[in-house]
């Protein structure tokens, strides 16, 4: 038997999950292991992107209606980075 130590940056990234991605107005992100406590917008040359998000503790929502599409990074509680794409 192997076991696995997860730090609580790991421990938390495998609770989270992100859908529709590819989206295109609203994204969900769901966390079963903690509190969101901040989620932020960035392009992918880092620029940080003000869109409205909506944080409640374990569901979140962001709207990506008025983005350009392409490729972004969401940044959740300044720990978990995840790749979102706008169509």
């Amino acid at each position: 038997m192997t076991v696995e130590e997860l730090g609580l940056d790991d421990y938390f990234a495998k609770g989270l999950s992100m859908f529709p991605n590819p989206a295109r107005d609203i994204v969900k992100i769901n966390s079963n292991h903690g509190v969101i406590e901040s989620v932020k917008l960035f392009s992918i040359t880092g620029k940080f992107i003000n869109v409205p998000i909506t944080i409640d503790q374990n569901d979140t929502s962001i709207n990506v209606t008025y983005l350009h599409s392409g490729m972004y990074f969401v940044s959740i509680n300044n720990q978990v980075s995840k790749k979102l794409i706008v169509r």
